[in-house]
């Protein structure tokens, strides 16, 4: 899978509230020539539901994923290491995810929750975003989106690798920021493992 942090803030202009949403993908790593989450970040509106998107690229390194993204795999594989040392031992995406699934699922695209970034440069900047919110930013919230593959990437993968049309990817991110900018239904839908 393919990564796509997602953050949102509200900026206040005078009485009116205008929403920002920063949307990073990675840039291409581990031999791959592109990366689909980045690509499909760049088929984005400019707007999605009167919320102003921002598009951003961020490296696939452990040490420069999370200020990369603060600031608007160079061989780095760190293992049992804190991410931030005056950090929680875990932190929990603060969008609507449950939302976020159902609309992408209600517009005939597979979309499901998953309970964890990874152990690799996602959880990286996962953690480090949620933490940085924490930490200086709480009007921010933030959560991070898996892609899959873009349908040309599969070809020499083995049989049954996750893959999408980059247009099917850009639909799915589109829809789950139009749940994230109503969230009307957030409280309201149901999902989870039950095993």
């Amino acid at each position: 899978m393919i990564p796509i942090t997602v953050s949102v803030y509200l900026k206040k202009n005078g009485e009116n509230k205008i929403m920002k949403i920063l949307v990073t993908g990675f840039d291409p790593f581990g031999g791959e020539k592109v990366n689909p989450a980045y690509e499909a970040v760049k088929l984005l509106p400019d707007t999605i539901h009167g919320a102003e998107i921002v598009k951003l690229e961020i490296p696939t390194v452990f040490s420069k994923c999370g200020p990369s993204v603060e600031e608007d795999n160079q061989g780095e594989q760190p293992v049992d290491e804190l991410l931030q040392s005056d950090g929680e031992n875990a932190y929990f995406a603060s969008l609507p995810v449950k939302a976020m699934m159902q609309n992408v699922r209600e517009h005939g695209l597979p979309c499901s929750i998953s309970y964890t970034a990874g152990t690799y440069v996602c959880n990286a900047v996962m953690y480090n975003v949620l933490y940085m919110c924490a930490k200086r930013y709480p009007n921010i919230r933030a959560g991070f989106i898996h892609v899959p593959y873009a349908s040309g990437q599969v070809i020499d993968k083995a049989a049954g690798t996750p893959s999408m049309t980059l247009e099917a990817i850009e639909k799915s991110i589109e829809y789950a920021i139009e749940a994230i900018v109503d969230e009307k239904v957030a409280d309201r839908v149901s999902a989870g493992e039950t095993h």
